[in-house]
């Protein structure tokens, strides 16, 4: 074996937020000199379990001339398993370095790699969990002229961020997932990004008319008509209305639909008391 492999010192390709290390595709690709979207390539074809990409690999966004692309941040263990295919002297440089940086950031944060994983697992959301609440906020804006739904969703992505004080979606706590799509469900962006139809209330209304009055950011009165489908309901009529008595009027898709979600917040649960259990 060859002892004169020079290490690469690889810490300015690592990072730390809210106690976790991790790097990302886009500075794996930089690293080891490789296209972003060859690198993704590998994430999305890696034979691994549907658990440990969960636990390791997180879903991500960025810009780059105007234009949204998906990245991914990984743990130590997710570039560990990511790399195992980049051969060569040079690659092995890299990858020791790499390693060594994972190591000095988790000595600075004075965590052990495992530990920092151990806690994502048990108290986050993550890939699984942010891509429900990507639904949630897609179906939020989705009656949004196509002109407005991009920033009314990265408005409200940032709101939520801001909520839970954290930078990501996947670290919200798991035990959160239902005032996180509470939050979503209820932030009002019709002031902002739908105008107004009228700036007063009819003095004569209809059977069925309803105005609903609010406040934008900046204070002033919104006067907004409220669709026939909407309903002012407590949880529990909620679901009396939807699944007893069923005289809610709602479409086999959008039934479909909420099963699909409500099957998802019941995983993500389950999941989480299981690992708080484990834990």
């Amino acid at each position: 074996m060859s002892k004169n492999t020079t290490v690469v010192d690889m810490r300015k390709f690592v990072e730390a937020r809210n106690g976790e290390v991790f790097t990302s595709t886009r500075q794996v690709a930089e690293a080891f000199e490789k296209l972003h979207n060859h690198v993704i390539a590998k994430v999305r074809a890696l034979e691994c379990s549907a658990q440990f990409l969960t636990d390791n690999f997180s879903s991500v966004q960025f810009e780059h001339r105007g234009n949204t692309y998906e990245a991914f941040e990984m743990t130590k263990d997710g570039f560990m398993f990511l790399v195992m295919s980049f051969t060569g002297k040079k690659a092995a440089a890299i990858k020791e370095g790499y390693i060594a940086a994972f190591n000095w950031m988790a000595a600075q944060l004075g965590l052990s790699s495992k530990s920092l994983v151990a806690k994502a697992v048990s108290e986050a959301l993550g890939a699984e969990g942010a891509r429900t609440l990507s639904n949630v906020m897609r179906c939020r804006v989705a009656k949004l002229d196509a002109e407005h739904q991009r920033s009314a969703t990265a408005k409200l992505a940032s709101a939520l961020h801001a909520r839970f004080d954290v930078p990501r979606m996947e670290l919200i706590p798991a035990d959160k997932m239902d005032a996180a799509c509470n939050f979503i469900a209820s932030y009002a962006i019709e002031g902002e990004y739908i105008p107004r139809q009228s700036s007063l209330i009819p003095e004569k209304l209809g059977e069925c008319e309803r105005y609903l009055i609010s406040a934008d950011p900046k204070g002033n009165t919104q006067i907004t008509p409220v669709p026939m489908g909407a309903f002012v309901l407590t949880r529990q009529e909620f679901m009396q209305s939807m699944l007893v008595d069923r005289d809610m009027p709602v479409s086999t898709a959008e039934m479909f639909q909420f099963v699909a979600l409500a099957t998802e917040n019941l995983r993500i649960r389950s999941l989480s008391q299981a690992r708080k259990v484990a834990a």
